[in-house]
This record gives structure tokens, C-alpha cells and sequence, in this order.
């Protein structure tokens, strides 16, 4: 008997140029190729299975763990803090200290220009006669660059003013 091939009811007797003991060589590289992926496959499923364990990506703590972190980060660091805290304080008042020594207050400051004007400031007094009232106007408008008007006051010899400038 032979083995006949029939394809929708005809014989076929050829294959074109090639028989059917040899193959086309197309499908036998086509064979080929498909023979060494199943051969990669069953050595990759008869390989021994080794277990990779591989972190999560951390997450928010819960609000238990927080605490807990945060109590033992305070227990470790509390003690280093609170030591250099007083040593700031204790420094931080020293120069507090040392500034209120050397800025002198407000109110010494008045103390010493109404004692002593005459040397902090610069003045007309024309003699202890002051400025007459015609010349007020050519006073106040020739001072000189940078100066200004700080006070006046009641010449010594008459009432008219004296005018201390600064600048």
C-alpha cells in the first residue's frame, strides 16, 4: 500500500521540483529553529526553581510605628539637646548681657543731650542774643549740606531762639 496524499479529493502525485522524502529548505531550518526553542523551554522548566526575594518599596508608616520611631529617636537625642539648648541660653544671655552694658537706654541718651547739648551739637547763638526773628527764614534755609534742625531753644540774653543743628 502506498501512502497516497489526497487533498480535497484529487491525488496529488507532485510536489513541484522537490519529492516528499526530501524536504524544502525553508521548512527544515523552519524545523530546526523550532526543535532548539523547545529545547530551551524544557531545560528552562528542568532547571532547579530558586527563590528571589525582593523588598517592597517602603510605604507610610502606620501612626504606631511613627510613635514608636519617634520615642526612640527623643529617648537617644533628647539628653544631647536639651544640654545644648542650656548652653545656648546661657550664652544667648551673656551677650544680652553685654549689649544692655554697652548700648546705653533710651532715656540716657535724652539725659545726656539735655545736659550737654552744646557738645553733641552744633549752635548759633549770636553772643547769647539768639537769632533776631527777621533772620529765621536765612537761617533755616542756609544750613549747611547734610545739617538739620534738631532744637530750639530760648537764648540766654533775650527770647529769641537758639537753633541746634546736627547732621
Amino acid at each position: 500500500m502506498t501512502n497516497d496524499l489526497f487533498i480535497n479529493g484529487k491525488k496529488v502525485d507532485s510536489f513541484g521540483d522537490w519529492s516528499p522524502q526530501t524536504e524544502h529548505p525553508a521548512i527544515a531550518i523552519q524545523r530546526q529553529e523550532h526543535d532548539k526553542r523547545i529545547e530551551l523551554e524544557q531545560s528552562l522548566k528542568m532547571s532547579p526553581k530558586t527563590t528571589i526575594f525582593v523588598a517592597p518599596e517602603p510605604q507610610e508608616m502606620p501612626d504606631i510605628c511613627k510613635t514608636e520611631a519617634l520615642f526612640e529617636l527623643e529617648r537617644e537625642y533628647y539628653p544631647l539637646l536639651k544640654a545644648q539648648r542650656i548652653k545656648l541660653d546661657d550664652a544667648y544671655s551673656k551677650v544680652t548681657l553685654m549689649q544692655s552694658a554697652i548700648e546705653p537706654s533710651e532715656f540716657e541718651i535724652q539725659d545726656e543731650l539735655s545736659q550737654k547739648p552744646f557738645v553733641y551739637y552744633q549752635y548759633e547763638d549770636n553772643d547769647g542774643f539768639g537769632t533776631f526773628p527777621e533772620n529765621i527764614p536765612d537761617v533755616i534755609n542756609n544750613l549747611p549740606d547734610g545739617y538739620r534742625i534738631v532744637k530750639m531753644v530760648k537764648a540766654s540774653k533775650r527770647c529769641w531762639p537758639v537753633y541746634f543743628h546736627d547732621r
